[in-house]
């Protein structure tokens, strides 16, 4: 995903993206909305997932994970 921005009318808990069993996932200047405490990504058995200047996560390259909030 390239250039997408999410945002929500009222509040909501829900993480703005969910990824289960994802190879290859590349998220580049992408912006989320989100609740205090509620994580912009949530990843479960993901593998080869990158992530750059997108707002307000840090740049980030995981080979691979099980579980991970960011």
């Amino acid at each position: 995903m390239r250039d997408v921005e999410v945002s929500y009318l009222s509040p909501d808990v829900r993480p703005a993206f969910w990824l289960n069993d994802v190879a290859g996932g590349e998220f580049m200047h992408v912006k989320a909305q989100r609740e205090a405490d509620v994580p912009v990504f949530v990843l479960k058995n993901v593998s080869d997932f990158s992530l750059q200047q997108s707002w307000p996560l840090q740049d980030q390259r995981l080979e691979r994970v099980d579980t991970k909030k960011l």
